[in-house]
């Protein structure tokens, strides 16, 4: 199938499209004072014909846009996927830290332990009361006191990760099972930088915590690691 090069409509091989008839028999009057032959359906407006057979250069220009988008797509759901599989590790040791600086006793603990175990060993015992267990933490912070003013603020950064060696999480594994009654999925020993700041003074230290993500409950901060203590001085 052939193109008419005047007005871009297809006609059959061998054949004349319509324009091409009328400008020759327009070319044949008298009265025509054109030198050339008359695109009788010449429009000024008209796209320009896909000759080549191929795509248009506006639907080039869509599936560039669409394929930017898609690539700007996956990015996001792999920082989404970073956030929310990779770096959950990082929430419960930021609780804990957050818990303590506003005395919030609630928070540390469900940053540290089974959510059933909270609700059966202490919110269901009746002298139990979390402002007492808030107080309790705002007690503690006068022990600092001395040492580096009021208004103790404890801030955490984040250093190194690695997987626990399997003794390490075989121990893990038997505490939260014989005394939590919860199942490790995974853990993690994670390198931290705390640093306690006063009105008068701030020191620092290095840190490996241990934190286990828990079948059905999510990353914990270990009470314990392999050993007696909660983490291991650096």
């Amino acid at each position: 199938m052939a193109f008419c090069p005047n007005c871009g409509n297809q006609i059959p091989d061998g054949g004349v499209c319509p324009c091409q008839s009328g400008a020759m028999n327009m070319n044949n009057n008298p009265m025509n004072m054109n030198n050339g032959p008359v695109n009788q359906n010449y429009n000024p407006y008209a796209q320009p014909s896909n000759q080549g057979g191929g795509v248009q250069l506006d639907q080039k220009k869509q599936l560039i846009l669409y394929g930017c988008i898609a690539a700007g797509a996956i990015v996001v759901l792999v920082l989404l996927f970073n956030l929310l599989f990779g770096g959950g590790y990082k929430k419960p040791i930021k609780q804990v830290v957050k818990g303590f600086n506003h005395n919030n006793a609630k928070k540390i603990a469900y940053a540290m332990y089974p959510k059933e175990y909270i609700k059966d060993e202490l919110e269901d015992e009746d002298d139990f009361d979390w402002d007492d267990a808030d107080d309790a933490i705002e007690d503690s912070k006068e022990y600092f006191e001395d040492e580096y003013g009021e208004d103790i603020k404890i801030k955490v950064k984040f250093l190194d990760k690695k997987d626990v060696k399997k003794k390490e999480l075989e121990k893990l594994e038997d505490m939260y099972d014989d005394v939590y009654d919860a199942e490790v999925k995974k853990a993690y020993k994670v390198k931290v930088e705390m640093t306690i700041k006063g009105d008068d003074d701030d020191d620092d230290s290095k840190v490996w915590l241990y934190v286990v993500k828990l079948k059905g409950d999510g990353w914990k901060l270990a009470p314990y690691g392999s050993g007696a203590s909660m983490f291991s001085i650096y």
